[in-house]
């Protein structure tokens, strides 16, 4: 699997059908992008 740098944050995110895995975000993850 590839990985992706991802310029968006927060809402903005979580709003991209392109990146949004909904909840299967680890807190590693919504840490790093801002998710919480």
């Amino acid at each position: 699997m590839p990985t992706y740098v991802v310029y968006k944050r927060g809402m903005e995110l979580l709003h991209d059908p392109w990146f949004n895995k909904g909840t299967a975000f680890p807190l590693s993850e919504r840490d790093r992008l801002g998710l919480r």
